[in-house]
């Protein structure tokens, strides 16, 4: 018996996920020695967005998604370890200040 995908649980990583590809591939056109300024704003707003899907997700009454016989769970409390984490990176991004300058 196969089970269906349930790609609205993991969207929050699949949006990780492209967001990881589009930054790598843009860096990978830029020029060498050109300012990455612009890479710091793409990251910063695709992970604004990817926090916008996370926080939009967030269940309010609790419940859970499970999928693959119950191995993968989402509930509240992973959601909000997720922001968490993601709230972090967006830190990390904002604040390098001196990776943009050069």
């Amino acid at each position: 018996m196969m089970q269906e995908m349930n790609l609205a649980a993991i969207s929050i990583e699949l949006g990780i996920a492209v967001l990881m590809a589009a930054v790598l591939l843009i860096d990978l056109c830029m020029a060498r020695g050109t300012s990455r300024r612009a890479l710091a704003r793409v990251t910063a707003l695709g992970l604004l967005g990817v926090l916008a899907l996370a926080v939009r997700m967030y269940p309010p009454d609790g419940g859970a998604t499970a999928f693959f016989a119950g191995l993968y769970i989402v509930d509240g409390y992973a959601v909000f370890f997720k922001i968490l984490f993601i709230v972090g990176v967006l830190a990390t991004v904002l604040l390098q200040r001196t990776m943009w300058r050069r």
